[in-house]
């Protein structure tokens, strides 16, 4: 009877988790202990580690906090366009910062090396000299012939195991004619 009251609670609440679901996942968000976070919800006390476990087994409980994580990253995470535009205004001498002069602190423009240190952080991320573009196709032509070799491996039934066998009993029927 308790059991179908709480499914009629939920589902008056238009949402699938309880509301000690609920209160589990914004402990273990807040501390990232399991049991600890069982027992701070509501949950038995006597073994609240296999509680944990199976509440961050449950899928519901899963998406709810990956929910959360995701919403959480967006917001507080700069993403790439946001740190090149700070480097840029920073190059430029848009950003200012602090200086203390005479007991008093002013808003200055950032010093050349600074500018200069933000200027190299962009062009690390856009090469424009030919040995830069060079090193960048040799690694990915490498990337590319080591894909190649391993697709041709595993087409003609060979695995990188059985491969690294026959190598080494190779060496070591040698390292044995050598020894009698």
């Amino acid at each position: 009877m308790a059991k179908e009251k709480a499914k009629k609670q939920r589902k008056e609440r238009d949402t699938p988790l309880s509301e000690r679901q609920i209160r589990f996942i914004a402990e273990y968000m807040r501390t990232g202990n399991g049991a600890a976070s069982a027992v701070a919800a509501g949950y038995s006390d006597k073994t609240p580690a296999a509680q944990a476990r199976r509440l961050l087994k449950n899928p519901l409980i899963a998406k709810r906090m990956r929910e959360l994580t995701n919403s959480f990253v967006s917001s507080k995470v700069a993403d790439v366009r946001e740190i090149l535009e700070f480097l840029t205004s920073a190059m430029r001498g848009e950003v200012l910062e602090p200086l203390q002069v005479n007991y008093k602190i002013e808003m200055v423009k950032p010093p050349v090396k600074t500018r200069v240190s933000a200027a190299k952080e962009i062009l690390k991320r856009y090469p424009t000299d030919e040995m830069s573009k060079a090193q960048i196709r040799k690694i990915l032509a490498d990337a590319r012939l080591s894909e190649a070799k391993a697709k041709q491996l595993e087409e003609n039934g060979h695995d990188v195991d059985d491969s690294l066998a026959s190598v080494l009993s190779k060496i070591k029927s040698a390292d044995e004619k050598t020894t009698k």
